[in-house]
């Protein structure tokens, strides 16, 4: 009977395979192994350091078909600069970059990025989202600040957004990822809080394309409460 209890236990543990003919270039702690040819994936599709926070479920996200390693990535990105002035003189300048990247091939994987180049003096709710132009999203939308997730989504039939709190240290990463099916434009958006707000405070927008970004129309006055920073497209 001993036998029998230790058997069955043994099939309870979860444990990962690995194809033995896979180069294992990159392993993280949280288990999940990449070829060099995965690792330079992700670092093109999202950011060089995105492999460090990805969990099984993403790296079975992301490769739902072995074929995507396949196909070619396309990128479109614009950088922000805001100058913060006090007593008419610029002391300081916040830099980001908000990046859009596609890779298609039954579905197209979408990754919207945004890099601060430095330390966001505001740190409340800021909102990151996409206007899905003639496109169906099919699955979830991972958004992600390096390894803290965020689910507070706004979702329409044509794009969501979402409400991420930025941390109080570092320069933060945002990261975005969902897919989708159909012909048509993705207009991506980040704008970022010029003022303290509360997360109710930061959902109060439609998805429109006449939006901030093309992307979030936000009721008076809370469209004021952010930098109205352009947003970046991509076809597929």
């Amino acid at each position: 009977m001993k036998k029998i209890i230790v058997l069955i236990c043994a099939m309870c543990i979860p444990f990962l395979t690995v194809d033995a003919n896979k180069e294992i270039y990159f392993q993280n702690e949280k288990g999940v192994i990449l070829s060099k040819k995965e690792y330079d994936y992700i670092s093109q599709l999202f950011y060089e350091g995105y492999q460090n926070f990805m969990e099984i479920k993403d790296y079975n996200d992301i490769f739902f078909d072995p074929d995507i390693l396949n196909t070619s990535i396309e990128t479109n990105s614009y950088k922000f600069e805001s100058r913060i002035t006090t007593l008419g003189l610029t002391n300081s300048t916040l830099n980001r970059t908000l990046k859009i990247s596609k890779s298609c091939i039954s579905a197209c994987t979408i990754a919207l990025t945004v890099e601060w180049q430095s330390s966001p003096l505001i740190k409340s709710y800021d909102v990151i989202g996409t206007y899905l132009d003639g496109l169906t999203l099919v699955g979830a939308v991972d958004t992600k600040i390096q390894n803290i997730s965020f689910n507070e989504i706004k979702k329409n039939i044509n794009g969501f957004g979402v409400s991420v709190k930025i941390p109080t240290l570092g320069n933060p990463i945002i990261t975005q990822r969902f897919k989708v099916t159909g012909s048509g434009t993705i207009y991506g958006s980040y704008q970022h809080a010029t003022k303290s707000v509360t997360l109710s405070q930061s959902k109060n927008y439609t998805i429109s394309k006449k939006g901030l970004g093309k992307v979030f129309l936000f009721e008076e006055p809370f469209k004021t409460y952010y930098d109205n920073s352009p947003g970046v497209d991509i076809t597929i």
